[in-house]
């Protein structure tokens, strides 16, 4: 909507008070606030770029933090951004992970340092880790979307047409 309003400034990347990244800061820092006061809890489930302060209130309370990482490790994909960006130049403005302040990869490193336990989308994501500066403690994968389809047989598929209702609506001129 800023982009729409003519105030992109403020979805501007990383700083912009309704950037993605200072959403996830901003909740970062009111779920720690809230952590002490919350009880019978155990763990903390994160995810990445919104992690770094619940994992620091979290370890002083003995809580285990589980950390989300859904993409690559960002040094792997940094390098990913960088071939792209050589080989197809108008898509640079798209890959925002090369404008990266320093700030942000430190706190994205920091976060793996203090999880207890990382969940990654892939075998991919699993394997990027290696090149983290540390070793990640613990790693496992849960692939997003729905199980593989099972073998079926031709006999299970309909053999009725499909048949589609489509309504318009009239819009008043």
């Amino acid at each position: 909507m800023a982009n729409k309003i003519h105030l992109r400034y403020l979805a501007r990347h990383e700083f912009g008070v309704f950037s993605v990244d200072a959403v996830y800061r901003s909740l970062d820092r009111r779920v720690a606030k809230r952590l002490p006061g919350l009880s019978g809890l155990k763990a903390v489930y994160a995810y990445e770029d919104g992690a770094l302060e619940t994992f620091r209130c979290a370890h002083t309370l003995g809580f285990r933090c589980i950390y989300d990482l859904p993409i690559g490790y960002w040094r792997v994909g940094r390098g990913i951004y960088r071939e792209e960006a050589a080989l197809e130049p108008e898509w640079v403005p798209t890959l925002q992970g090369n404008v990266d302040s320093e700030a942000k990869p430190g706190r994205k490193d920091e976060e793996l340092r203090l999880a207890d336990r990382v969940i990654v989308p892939s075998n991919f994501v699993k394997e990027t880790l290696r090149c983290a500066p540390e070793v990640v403690k613990s790693v496992t994968v849960i692939p997003f979307g729905a199980p593989p389809i099972a073998a079926r047989t031709e006999s299970q598929y309909s053999k009725d047409k499909l048949r589609v209702l489509l309504c318009r609506r009239s819009h008043p001129a």
